[in-house]
């Protein structure tokens, strides 16, 4: 069993301006081979992704962006996880060719098997992520892991989700968040106090939670008081 260490704010702008910083930091380390970030979906790290595009901030070469997941809705799509980060990504001046994305526009079969290859040939690159955002949902889910079976997935890097919270959507898997460097999830606001304390209690009751078994670097960092 993993341990799984919180890290609290007292405010959500506290939060926020961690996450910038930790973010800012990954997008600047120097390293001799590929080295990717993976950014998480849903609003709540949205103010720190505006953030990052309003500063000076640009990224070192050799920088790839990763998505935990994406609905299967047009690019430019305010449901768009990629939508909502191609501002701040063309700030750091990171080519498109080293986001590696959904392709939407694809059917959701090919879409899941586009970016299984395009993930395994960053790996086969010597690739590495060296952090992973996350977010929890209400329901206890993370990325597009909606279910326990989905959570225990391990036989590829990606994984279709059919009809989640009312779209269609293309997830990494389990296989993809073991070989994360650093997990962090971003948790913000009240109503998800609740879930919250069942991901430190009984993890393996929660996809979020079943999805990181094993891993020996995740982190909580919440504005949520003491659970």
């Amino acid at each position: 069993m993993n341990q799984i260490n919180l890290k609290y704010f007292p405010d959500t702008q506290s939060l926020d301006n961690a996450v910038v910083e930790i973010l800012t930091t990954h997008f600047q380390l120097q390293s001799s081979h590929p080295q990717a970030i993976m950014l998480s979906g849903g609003s709540t790290p949205l103010p720190a992704y505006n953030a990052i595009r309003e500063s000076r901030c640009t990224a070192v070469s050799g920088k790839f962006i990763v998505y935990s997941d994406d609905r299967m809705v047009p690019a430019d799509s305010p449901d768009s996880n990629y939508h909502n980060t191609s501002s701040m990504i063309a700030s750091l001046g990171i080519a498109s060719e080293n986001v590696i994305r959904v392709h939407t526009e694809c059917d959701l079969d090919d879409a899941a098997e586009r970016y299984e290859r395009d993930i395994t040939q960053f790996f086969e690159d010597d690739g590495e992520v060296t952090l992973g955002l996350l977010g929890l949902g209400g329901d206890g889910h993370t990325a597009s892991i909606f279910t326990l079976d989905d959570a225990r997935y391990t036989s590829r890097f990606t994984l279709v989700a059919r009809n989640r919270a009312g779209f269609d959507r293309v997830s990494v898997s389990a296989k993809l968040l073991r070989k994360v460097t650093r997990l962090i999830f971003m948790v913000s606001g009240s109503p998800k106090a609740s879930v919250l304390a069942q991901l430190f209690s009984d993890p393996s009751a929660l996809p979020a939670g079943q999805a990181i078994l094993g891993h020996a670097n995740v982190e909580v960092w919440t504005d949520i008081p003491a659970h």
